[in-house]
């Protein structure tokens, strides 16, 4: 109980002073010359006072939801209370007089310069901190590197180039130079560089968290960093994660500007090149977690196959699996099986008795090349299909009739994908063949040459050359 009075008494307190701080803002009289938005205490701009209030009233629902389920009924009242007083304060956002299409850029730009300075801070702990740090306690090079990778050279673009630029432009010449899509545009394609970071990031969590484990001097380094004020209460995996995060974030700003931007603004061309150019460092990012999320799990189902099969292949990705039954061949019981559909094969197992965690042995491979679906194989028995392969088959039974279905469609699906990718492989293999068996004629028939030009350069190459 006392728990739930503490939580609720500070949320309201800061509802209330938010409210208040809010109110007290718009019925006080301002000048026409006045274009700020909200005072300092609540936030720099709207955008970020909204943020606020939804973390409060997320939090405010978390509450209610305790209370609720612990019978706490006077308090999930007042936490409704709290809610109308939210929904006063959004209201209040609603209806209040817009600032100036200047002033919003302007803020989307404070906005931009304060993150990128708490930024850079968090770099400079990561880099000349715990790096500095663990190198000085003697942690071998190679670990060092597996766990910050790149991170010295990110902390140098961004405090040595982005930063400073923004932070002039924005306190110093925005009233004669009143835009950042120009710096942004100019050194967006260095941004290319996180791509090395994020696809590290998976590794380097694993190196923390077995050094972690077995050395003690490593522990007790991170440990005692992690304690002063400067880490803020967060572990060094948690400050990792910041880079990882960050070209979204500068899309996300990007994106928004431009919004507000007008569209015959002088710095529109220039936004709207360097939205483009995060974009891609964004995407190279993106591509890189996915790759490194699929490459994750072949390594979780290596293990669970004991090693048995090849399969941490990059060519390789696990469609779906699941639990299925199945129909025994002699007398027609169901037996409890495993499948991993990849998108060029089918692993059939069988479960394994293990003390630590579920391990399954392969019992057949069956390639999805030359596979077919069959549905009903047994029409006394509910929810049954099989799998035809050229060399084998298998009769199996799903739990449901919406399980049986959803196998039945993805796996057509695999097949027919699969049979698209072989056949557009032929052709291009064909092509190069028809390619190689032109032969001209007759060289008189082609046109003569001109001067300095041989007769080759003028017959048809091969694209490979």
């Amino acid at each position: 109980m006392s728990v739930y009075s503490n939580l609720l008494q500070t949320l309201l307190i800061v509802t209330s002073a938010t409210s208040i701080n809010i109110w007290g803002f718009y019925i006080s009289p301002r000048s026409p010359s006045d274009t700020s938005v909200f005072p300092t205490s609540i936030a720099a701009t709207s955008h970020q006072a909204s943020h606020e209030l939804c973390l409060i009233r997320c939090q405010l629902s978390f509450i209610s939801d305790c209370c609720l389920k612990t019978s706490q009924i006077w308090w999930s009242w007042r936490v409704c209370l709290s809610f109308f007083a939210l929904d006063v304060i959004f209201w209040c956002f609603s209806v209040s007089p817009q600032c100036s299409e200047a002033q919003k850029l302007l803020n989307i730009a404070k906005e931009l310069l304060q993150t990128e300075e708490a930024y850079v801070k968090r770099l400079n702990l990561l880099d000349q901190v715990f790096c500095t740090k663990l190198t000085e306690a003697g942690i071998p090079q190679d670990v060092i590197t597996g766990i910050f990778s790149n991170i010295s050279s990110i902390y140098c673009f961004h405090d040595k180039f982005l930063l400073p630029e923004l932070k002039t432009r924005i306190t110093d010449e925005w009233e004669n130079k009143p835009r950042i899509g120009d710096i942004l545009q100019k050194l967006a394609p260095f941004m290319k560089m996180y791509g090395e970071y994020v696809k590290n990031f998976d590794r380097a969590m694993d190196l923390v968290n077995t050094w972690t484990q077995r050395s003690s001097q490593f522990k007790s380094v991170v440990q005692n960093i992690q304690k002063q004020d400067v880490c803020g209460n967060l572990t060094l995996q948690h400050h990792m994660l910041e880079p990882v995060q960050r070209i979204p974030r500068y899309e996300l700003l990007l994106k928004d500007y431009l919004k507000k931007l007008p569209d015959d603004a002088l710095d529109r061309k220039d936004a709207e090149k360097a939205l483009e150019l995060i974009s891609t460092a964004a995407n190279h990012s993106n591509a890189a977690i996915r790759k490194m999320e699929k490459m994750h799990k072949l390594l979780e189902v290596y293990e669970r196959l004991g090693g048995e099969e090849d399969i941490v292949n990059p060519a390789n990705e696990l469609i779906k699996e699941g639990h299925i039954k199945k129909m025994s061949a002699k007398n027609g019981t169901a037996q409890d099986r495993y499948l991993y559909l990849f998108n060029n094969m089918v692993l059939y197992c069988v479960p394994k008795l293990r003390l630590m965690g579920q391990k399954f042995s392969v019992r057949e491979r069956i390639d999805i090349a030359g596979m077919a679906v069959q549905e009903n194989v047994k029409q006394n028995l509910p929810h049954t299909f099989a799998i035809i392969g050229k060399r084998r088959s298998l009769e199996l039974q799903a739990r449901t009739a919406e399980e049986k279905e959803d196998w039945i469609q993805v796996i057509q699906a695999t097949i027919e994908r699969h049979k698209q990718n072989s056949e557009t492989f032929k052709a291009f293999n064909s092509s190069f063949s028809r390619e190689d068996d032109y032969v001209p004629e007759s060289p008189v028939s082609l046109t003569p040459p001109s001067s300095g030009t041989s007769l080759i350069s003028q017959s048809v190459g091969h694209p490979l050359q």
